[in-house]
């Protein structure tokens, strides 16, 4: 753990600008010009295997599509192909106030409703949250949250690749 004194232009109260590359520590982390706003990860996708792809544009959505298929097609993703019906779970909506499912995601990824791997990382992550926040830890649908959990967490440690490049 590092820790760097105070930029001298603002040891006096000042308000004036520091270049980015002149902040000590910066460079250390292994930041240089133009990582600006940019993933430090690239995509792998089954039909271009080996070859690393910018989490962007085409790529990004052909990933989630990818990722989504792989996420249906788990044994465990039962409970979440579709959204809760509100006749068969009354209550769901009153507890659950945000509530994400595969269908809705995959409708959203048509749209390109997500922009980024986070995002959509984001809602399936938040669709097992909900399952966990509404239903007991002894119940299946715990269960099975936790179980899709973890396969998609290992899904998404497999689809991408951490370059020296950037």
């Amino acid at each position: 753990h590092v820790v760097y004194p105070g930029l001298p232009a603002f040891a006096t109260g000042g308000t004036g600008t520091v270049a980015i590359e002149d902040i000590p520590g910066v460079a250390e982390a292994g930041w240089r010009p133009g990582d600006e706003g940019r993933p430090p990860f690239k995509l792998l996708l089954s039909d271009q295997p080996g070859v690393p792809q910018e989490p962007d544009g085409d790529a990004l959505y052909a990933w989630m599509h990818e990722m989504l298929q792989q996420v249906r097609a788990n044994k465990d993703a039962w409970p979440f192909l579709v959204p809760v019906n509100r006749a068969d779970v009354p209550d769901y909506y009153d507890v659950i106030k945000d509530p994400v499912d595969l269908q809705t995601m995959g409708e959203r990824v048509d749209r390109r409703f997500y922009t980024t791997v986070p995002m959509f990382a984001g809602d399936l992550r938040r669709m097992f949250t909900n399952a966990k926040v509404y239903n007991a830890p002894e119940s299946v649908f715990y269960k099975v949250a936790e179980k899709l959990e973890a396969s998609f967490n290992t899904m998404l440690a497999h689809s991408m690749v951490f370059p020296d490049d950037r």
